[in-house]
């Protein structure tokens, strides 16, 4: 399992670096240079599709903050980023964000979580906080994080690839986005896993630990369009299959899930 999982990943790995070699489609980054704010607030609609037992779509509406200060940025999916240009085309950046996968969470935008047996005396897990590093190499993005709450103590990979398919040089983009998603088997259990304490056969919640990692792999669509300097639509049509390791879960029955978001915002 470990040989065919780390074979996969070599083999985008691999396709990462032989499109960046066409070179008519790579995208530069300016290096930042401006140390004034720049604010961005709107409102996003979010619908998503979870693999959950017995969970159907969810919908909400929450508001959308980031703000820039030179180097620095701050936001509600990123609370705290350092970034560092180091060429026009290569960045690295450090941050701190936080990670609540598990079902029905603390802090959630969705209020509509299963009602199937299965749940029943469920325990959902507690939000974390990871720290990331994140290495960009034009629209290659590579990014490796680690939980520092010790909740599940689990690191996590991704490697992803934004292709620009559009861009009507008026400000109109869209995107094309592959990534691969590696996390640790203390991510699965965490998340996925049902301890001793967790299990009740009662319900169908069967013990269920793994000792291998999962790999999840992605594509999705990414469009923004400005309708003037201060206003612009943006939005984000994701995929994800699911890796055997999380399907196997007592606590799942798809084996993948769908993501849609639309967002107007506000920059000044």
């Amino acid at each position: 399992m470990n040989d065919i999982k780390i074979v996969n990943v070599v083999k985008f790995v691999v396709l990462i670096l032989l499109v960046k070699s066409w070179p008519i489609v790579a995208q530069q980054i300016s290096l930042q240079s401006d140390v004034s704010w720049q604010i961005k607030l709107g409102a996003a609609a979010i619908v998503s599709a979870p693999a959950w037992v017995g969970n159907d779509e969810q919908a909400a509406v929450v508001p959308y903050f980031s703000a820039q200060y030179g180097n620095w940025s701050f936001g509600v999916e990123k609370l705290v980023e350092y970034q560092l240009p180091l060429t026009k085309d290569i960045k690295i950046s450090w941050g701190l964000k936080p990670r609540s996968d598990g079902f029905n969470p603390e802090f959630s935008f969705f209020s509509a979580w299963s009602k199937n047996k299965i749940f029943d005396g469920y325990q959902s897990q507690d939000t974390e906080f990871l720290t990331y590093s994140t290495f960009q190499w034009s629209w290659i993005n590579i990014n490796l994080a680690y939980d520092i709450t010790d909740n599940s103590a689990a690191s996590s990979a991704n490697v992803s690839l934004a292709i620009p398919v559009f861009d009507n040089n008026r400000g109109l983009q869209v995107k094309v986005i592959m990534g691969v998603n590696v996390f640790s088997k203390e991510y699965v259990n965490y998340y996925y896993g049902i301890t001793a304490e967790q299990s009740d056969v009662s319900v169908g919640r069967r013990e269920y630990l793994v000792d291998d990692y999962a790999v999840n792999v992605s594509l999705g669509i990414q469009i923004i369009y400005p309708f003037n300097r201060q206003w612009s639509i943006m939005g984000n049509v994701n995929y994800t299959q699911l890796d055997n390791m999380i399907i196997d879960s007592p606590l799942i029955e798809g084996n993948k899930e769908q993501q849609a978001i639309v967002a107007l915002v506000y920059s000044f």
